[in-house]
């Protein structure tokens, strides 16, 4: 079955931007023994975290309401500016690997999707 035209005109007018693409920052520090489990099962979220005495750009990951990390600091300010000015910033978990050094153990990539609004 074919789709409606009007959905055909949305997929042709979002992109997507690649902002970030590494390992997640401080898992050691945040995340309990053995749930890399769980996180595999769970959507990300990016939360800013301005607060934060180490990097005022600082932003929260999450795996659903569990803090997991940071995004790493040579990223967070370009990222922040993106989520300070309302982008629609999404993260993806790409891989989960238990049996890699802490540093090393979850694997993902931020987006910022844009849509073209026709006139």
């Amino acid at each position: 079955m074919a789709q409606p035209n009007h959905i055909n005109n949305l997929v042709d007018n979002v992109s997507k931007e690649l902002l970030f693409e590494g390992f997640l920052s401080g898992f050691r520090h945040y995340a309990l023994d053995d749930q890399e489990w769980e996180i595999m099962r769970q959507n990300l979220k990016l939360i800013r975290h301005a607060t934060n005495p180490h990097d005022e750009n600082a932003i929260a990951v999450f795996a659903n309401s569990m803090m997991i990390g940071y995004v790493p600091k040579t990223h967070s300010e370009i990222i922040a500016n993106y989520i300070d000015k309302g982008e629609n910033i999404i993260p993806e978990l790409i891989d989960v690997n238990p049996e890699a050094t802490s540093q090393e153990k979850v694997y993902f990539r931020i987006w910022n999707y844009k849509v073209k609004l026709s006139s």
